[in-house]
């Protein structure tokens, strides 16, 4: 009986249990059969229920799946795609190979919030400093800087100051304050402009023309500066405009700053300069211009001079090299003309030839005029307050030696005071002087120092 229970199952699965079982029974009604046909029946009913379970209905409208479970052929599914009721005898049945149930989709699990960044020192920098109030404050002094550099002759320290204006304008467009990154670029590349055309650069033989190569250094960093703050203008939308004029916060610690940076500028670079020195004591210089060219009219008609020195309230001190002194010696061709350039020059530039020099030259282009030295300073004060002149002539003899005469004078009185006959011959331009100096000093009681200490 295990044999044929194990026969009947066998034709059960590939389709042909249901005859071979009616066949059996109505053959043999032994009880056997009775038990085995029982059996097949149940087996039968298991095997219908899994059938269904895995047997896939289509929708006649949507021709979407319909999954029935364990519903009875007769029941009624509402399609899960179009909503339309099909009955499952309409429906058009397909039997395939038994999926795997789909597994139900897990529950929606909430993302884990990403990690804070790891602070640095330099982020939390960045963060508590007042960003507006510092671009202001170096727009505000570059601005200031931009002024000075329109009034003033070319210097070639401008150049940094050049590349620090596009780093500004730049930085200003990229942190989101692209309004004022116009604002600024409009002021300085204007005033860079406009200086060849206004204030041009004046050399030695008059103005520089406004394509000359010192005056390129204004323009092409200029016209740069206009046409990027004109793209950063234009190519902004106009609500981003507006949202960034409406930062209130910003714009006030901006002007804030913008106002510290320009007094900062207005305090380090408007201060007296080489030229504003030169301005003040100009008219002492040119009135020293007048007594020499008296004192050169005096020599030039051949005296009588005295021999020997007269008293003096104040002792002659000449220090080459220094403005510490009241004396000072040039040449006799360098009365009329302070750039002559004699055959036998035994002394350096004084304080005289100094002070005359720098106030030719004010105005004209010089890249130390819009500097501050001390020591010129002190050299155009003591040029403005000389009292003693010594003016010496020194040539070769027909024996080619060397011989030095000298006329000593007050700068103050216009007077030539005594003078020194020619001495030598000497061999040399060296001993020459020294000996010219040691008769000064014998004569006058002051102190002539020979070399500069």
């Amino acid at each position: 009986m295990l044999f044929e229970r194990d026969r009947i199952n066998l034709e059960i699965e590939d389709g042909t249990g249901p005859e071979r079982i009616g066949r059996v029974a109505s053959a043999d009604p032994c009880a056997d059969c009775v038990i085995a046909g029982s059996a097949v029946s149940e087996v039968e009913t298991t095997m219908e229920n899994e059938r269904r379970k895995t047997e896939i209905h289509r929708c006649p409208n949507c021709h979407a799946a319909l999954r029935l479970g364990d519903v009875t052929t007769g029941g009624v599914v509402t399609c899960e795609y179009c909503g339309k009721e099909v009955s499952i005898r309409a429906a058009t049945v397909a039997v395939r190979t038994p999926a795997p149930a789909a597994a139900p989709r897990p529950a929606a699990v909430p993302a884990r919030p990403a990690a804070p960044p790891v602070p640095t020192v330099g982020s939390d920098l960045l963060r508590s400093l007042p960003t507006a109030g510092i671009l202001g404050f170096a727009a505000g002094y570059l601005v200031v800087l931009a002024v000075f550099l329109f009034l003033r002759p070319f210097h070639e320290g401008m150049i940094p100051w050049l590349l620090a204006y596009g780093v500004t304008m730049i930085v200003l467009a990229s942190s989101g304050r692209r309004p004022a990154a116009a604002g600024f670029a409009a002021a300085v590349g204007g005033l860079l402009v406009a200086k060849p055309f206004i204030r041009p650069v004046v050399h030695e033989y008059g103005p520089l023309g406004p394509t000359s190569e010192t005056h390129l250094y204004y323009l092409g960093p200029g016209i740069a500066l206009l046409v990027l703050g004109a793209i950063v203008l234009v190519a902004m939308p106009k609500a981003k405009l507006r949202e960034e004029f409406g930062r209130t916060k910003g714009w006030i610690l901006g002007v804030v700053g913008l106002a510290l940076g320009g007094g900062l500028g207005l305090w380090h670079q408007g201060g007296p300069t080489n030229a504003d020195w030169i301005e003040r004591y100009r008219p002492a210089i040119v009135e020293q211009e007048r007594r020499l060219a008296g004192i050169d009219a005096a020599i030039a008609a051949g005296g009588p001079f005295p021999g020997t020195a007269p008293a003096f309230d104040d002792p002659p001190v000449y220090r080459p090299g220094s403005p510490e002194g009241n004396t000072d010696v040039i040449h006799l061709a360098q009365l009329a003309d302070n750039d002559a350039h004699p055959t036998v020059d035994l002394f350096p530039w004084g304080v005289l030839r100094t002070a005359r020099s720098r106030v030719a030259l004010a105005g004209r282009w010089d890249r130390s005029h819009w500097e501050l030295d001390e020591f010129l300073t002190r050299e155009l004060a003591a040029g403005a307050d000389l009292r003693w002149v010594v003016v010496y002539n020194a040539g070769k003899t027909l024996d080619d030696r060397y011989a030095a005469e000298a006329w000593f004078t007050d700068l103050g009185r216009e007077e030539v005071l005594f003078h020194l006959p020619p001495s030598g011959p000497w061999f040399d331009e060296s001993t020459m002087r020294d000996d010219l100096l040691r008769r000064l000093a014998r004569a006058t009681g002051g102190i002539f120092e020979a070399s500069r200490p």
